[in-house]
C-alpha cells in the first residue's frame, strides 16, 4: 500500500533541476546540429574562399570550439 501512495505524491524535483533539463536537451540538439553543419559546410563549400582560407576550414576554425564549449556546458551544468 505505500507503494501506491508513494506514487500519488508529485515529484519532488524544483522548479531549477527541471528547467536546467530543458536547457540542457536543447543544447544536445544545437550540439548535434554544429556538428552535423561542420560536415556539411566542409564537404559542400570547399570552393569558396574568406580571407584566403576556404569556407570549409571556416567551418572547423568555428564549429569546433563551438562544439567543445556546448559539451563543457552540458557536462559541467
Amino acid at each position: 500500500m505505500e507503494r501506491l501512495s508513494a506514487l500519488d505524491k508529485p515529484d519532488e524535483g524544483n522548479d531549477t533541476e527541471q528547467i536546467w533539463f530543458i536547457i540542457r536537451t536543447f543544447l544536445g540538439i544545437l550540439r548535434v546540429l554544429i556538428f552535423v553543419s561542420i560536415i556539411i559546410i566542409a564537404e559542400m563549400l570547399e570552393e569558396i574562399f574568406i580571407g584566403n582560407l576556404s569556407l570549409a576550414v571556416w567551418s572547423l576554425i568555428v564549429g569546433i570550439p563551438m562544439f567543445v564549449l556546448i559539451s563543457s556546458l552540458i557536462i559541467l551544468g
